[in-house]
């Protein structure tokens, strides 16, 4: 992965959807999570986005977000493995870009429902707050798609969600957690 790309110029449209956020995480109305969906929307595009809350100390990522509950469901969880994908997003806290059905194969379990909806590329983007990752928001789409994302877009928009992501996580019952995991 080549993490010194150059950015496409930020768009008007671009900036009216970060300020838009950045309103509705101030006001703290609506549905955050459909109004950061849509924002991710115009700002890369994709066809999956998911928000997961990290447990550091129990290992797991459990799922607050899905645009799209028959393949990424909302409260799933997985347990984290040693990975160069969870060494990358969770413990260094980088950006992971995937941009073929090979990365998505190599990083996910569930890769064969992700390909099917047609999703071969991703964009990983931790959220991170005093040094730690606490979740990640992840984009997919078509081969290729985020190639040319700009990474530093990314950083900001996840950084504007540290305090809803903290709430989200505290919130989230892990202590429920039963039964087989998937693992990342």
């Amino acid at each position: 992965m080549n993490d010194h790309t150059t950015p496409s110029p930020v768009t008007a449209s671009q900036i009216q959807a970060l300020t838009g956020l950045g309103r509705k995480l101030q006001e703290g109305a609506g549905d955050l999570w459909t109004d950061v969906d849509n924002a991710m929307q115009v700002l890369f595009g994709h066809k999956l986005f998911t928000a997961l809350v990290f447990d550091r100390s129990r290992g797991r990522l459990a799922r607050i977000y899905s645009n799209n509950q028959e393949v990424s469901t909302v409260g799933g969880a997985k347990a984290v493995t040693d990975s160069p994908w969870s060494r990358r997003v969770l413990m260094e806290g980088q950006i992971y870009v995937g941009s073929t059905r090979d990365d998505i194969r190599t990083a996910f379990s569930e890769y064969e429902q992700l390909w099917g909806i047609g999703c071969e590329s991703v964009l990983n983007i931790p959220v991170q707050h005093e040094g730690e990752t606490v979740a990640t928001l992840n984009l997919l789409d078509a081969a290729g798609r985020y190639d040319a994302a700009d990474r530093d877009l990314a950083w900001t928009v996840a950084q504007m969600l540290v305090a809803p992501v903290l709430a989200a996580r505290a919130a989230f019952p892990f202590d429920s957690i039963e039964g087989e995991l998937e693992h990342v």
